[in-house]
């Protein structure tokens, strides 16, 4: 089986596009749609957790609806229900864990930084 494809980010961070860019001069980033509105069928509470989660998440596209409605119904429910089980916590975390929202994850994620102040800059340039 054929080792994976490196994204075009990823082999920009790593320098791996200047080492070899014959590799990666045809590979384009997949675009994605707007994350849109909140689905219809949630209740207020879970409409509340998507829309915290989306604005806590930047990065989320279309695509990533279902994870995301997912991840609203089982904070609601670890937020509001005493008798929560563990096993809803443990769903939880491996949703977020899928967007890109825990402190591991959000490393390989590829959102813009908010200042222009890159210290490794001066060595990837």
């Amino acid at each position: 089986m054929p080792r994976p494809r490196t994204p075009r980010a990823l082999a920009a961070l790593t320098g791996a596009d200047t080492q070899h860019p014959a590799r990666y001069a045809s590979r384009a980033e997949p675009k994605g749609e707007p994350l849109g509105g909140v689905p219809a069928g949630l209740t207020p509470g879970q409409r509340a957790a998507w829309r915290q989660l989306a604005g806590e998440l930047p990065w989320l596209t279309r695509s990533d609806r279902a994870m995301l409605g997912l991840a609203a119904r089982l904070a609601d429910k670890v937020d509001n229900d005493p008798a929560c089980p563990l096993a809803a916590f443990t769903q939880l975390r491996l949703c977020l864990s899928s967007l890109g929202a825990t402190p591991v994850d959000r490393s390989k994620v590829n959102a813009a930084a908010d200042d222009d102040d890159d210290p490794a800059a001066a060595f990837l340039n």
